[in-house]
């Protein structure tokens, strides 16, 4: 039932203990709606993350496109000159 209500949303570690409160009889009800709470604010702080990332890359992109010298891509995005380099040769 958990994985039906929750889908992918959570790690099967996180579903496995989320099944023992239910049986354990832990505020059943409570349990639900805390366990997939904190699994939907888990999931929305990763993908600020990779949308961040992303973004980022995409401008590193567009500055090595730009023909920016790699210490200045670096200075303005904050990343490693190493990483630019690595950017730039997959681009």
């Amino acid at each position: 039932m958990a994985t039906v209500i929750l889908g992918n949303s959570m790690t099967k570690e996180k579903i496995e203990e989320f099944i023992k409160k239910l049986r354990r009889g832990d505020d059943s009800m409570l349990a639900i709606v805390d366990t997939i709470i904190e699994e939907r604010k888990r999931e929305r702080i990763l993908g600020r993350k990779k949308g961040k990332k992303e973004g980022i890359m995409q401008i590193v992109k567009s500055m090595i496109e730009e023909q920016l010298p790699i210490s200045l891509i670096s200075k303005i995005t904050k990343l490693d000159e190493k990483e630019i380099e690595k950017i730039e040769k997959n681009t």
